[in-house]
């Protein structure tokens, strides 16, 4: 079993097309990070069992599953195994709908717990690339809280905004 967590944001204070350091135009946002609500994940895997035998609880967090199975995949390459499936398990305080970072939370945490069931912990920069490919944008909640200039379709960070927000 693994488990993982990911905390929420309290919007965007900013959005839209910046340059980043080739002056190639990037979508990216800097997010308000809040401290408190979040996604706890915890995940069983069944070694032995074919990768799609994938559920989520509850079920409607399509997102999180989809996460849940690229990082299965990221991990047994890492491990050399086979991919198998799992029962992923959210549980949060964070209101659906609201642009709070719902879904990336659950994203992450997921991603997190799956890397966690096979003792690995994903650096960052794998955690948002595979954000990003299970749901095409993501916040930079697995950033920390850093205040972030962040390209939330690629996954990475164009400018780090000092050490807080003012």
């Amino acid at each position: 079993m693994g488990t993982g967590q990911a905390p929420c944001h309290h919007g965007e204070i900013l959005q839209g097309v910046f340059r980043d350091g080739t002056g190639r135009a990037r979508h990216a946002l800097v997010t308000l990070p809040l401290d408190g609500p979040g996604t706890r994940a915890r995940f069983v895997r069944r070694p032995g069992s074919p990768p799609e035998e994938l559920s989520v609880v509850p079920p409607d967090r399509t997102k999180a599953l989809r996460a849940a199975a690229l990082t299965l995949r990221e991990c047994a390459l890492r491990r050399g195994e086979r991919p198998c499936g799992g029962t992923l398990r959210l549980r949060g305080d964070i209101p659906v709908g609201l642009g709070m970072g719902s879904s990336t939370s659950d994203v992450i945490a997921a991603v997190r717990a799956v890397a966690d069931s096979y003792g690995l912990r994903l650096p960052p920069s794998a955690v948002a690339r595979l954000a990003v490919g299970a749901e095409r944008a993501s916040d930079p909640l697995m950033l920390d809280g850093r205040p972030l200039l962040f390209a939330q379709r690629e996954g990475r960070v164009l400018e780090v905004l000092g050490p807080a927000l003012p």
